[in-house]
């Protein structure tokens, strides 16, 4: 087999994957919205002068968990990442490729004797039969 010839590949199902990320999301989205009051707690402890000036509790509660989502959603995206598949190189060395390069050159060279053979055929016939 020459390297000039793609390896046929296992169909993946690709249409699910879409569908597992939204299903992510909106369990991200739920954990999130739990976590919310917790990460609240953490940056008023953290940042005392943080104010919220002009934000109702519930408007700054979506705030938190908008960027609480968005954190689990980098750290989701970072393990799946981590963790997917990747594709392993073929192992492909300099004598095999010598060898394909040899095949194919003799391969050209006896194509071109051939086709010239068949010339010198086809103008024989024609000289013969013209008379």
């Amino acid at each position: 087999m020459t390297s000039q010839v793609k390896i046929a590949e296992e169909k993946r199902r690709r249409w699910a994957l879409p569908v597992v990320g939204l299903i992510l999301i909106l369990a991200l989205s739920v954990i999130a919205y739990f976590l919310a009051p917790y990460v609240q707690e953490t940056i008023s402890d953290l940042f005392p002068a943080f104010r919220r000036d002009g934000m109702s509790r519930q408007t700054y509660q979506l705030v938190v968990a908008g960027f609480t989502l968005g954190v689990l959603l980098l750290v989701a995206t970072l393990a799946v990442s981590l963790g997917g598949r990747r594709k392993r190189p073929l192992d492909v060395k300099n004598t095999t490729l010598e060898k394909e390069r040899a095949a194919m050159i003799a391969g050209k060279k006896a194509m071109k004797k051939r086709q010239r053979r068949l010339n010198q055929e086809m103008r024989d016939y024609i000289r013969k039969n013209q008379k």
